[in-house]
């Protein structure tokens, strides 16, 4: 589903050959796999690049719910970068893409997703 709905497979097809295609998705199921506790349970602040796997993040979460295109998400999480995370619970997902491509063009590293 999510190589369909968000292009998961023409992002990894630009990682470069077979073996950097596989060690970016590998490096993509581990962090998912760090992020989720048994039973389903998210630990936000494993979706983060500053996080590790040992400790958690001690900078704030921030979350947004509904956060439509973007726009406001996007200029808190820049203005926020390096103090807090940010993190978007959105449920339809044409609205998801265009808040995680905006998000993504920004150069905002401290802003995740939920869909």
């Amino acid at each position: 589903e999510l190589r369909q709905s968000f292009g998961l497979k023409v992002l990894l097809q630009l990682c470069g050959g077979p073996v950097a295609r596989r060690e970016a998705k590998s490096e993509l199921i581990s962090r998912l796999q760090r992020a989720l506790l048994c039973g389903g349970r998210l630990r936000p602040s494993y979706l983060f690049a500053a996080a590790t796997k040992d400790a958690q993040s001690s900078i704030p979460l921030k979350v947004e719910l509904c956060c439509g295109e973007g726009e406001w998400v996007c200029a808190q999480a820049k203005a926020d970068a390096g103090h807090a995370n940010w993190l978007c619970v959105e449920l339809r997902r044409d609205r998801v893409f265009r808040a995680v491509s905006r998000a993504f063009l920004l150069g905002v590293e401290n802003l995740g997703f939920v869909a």
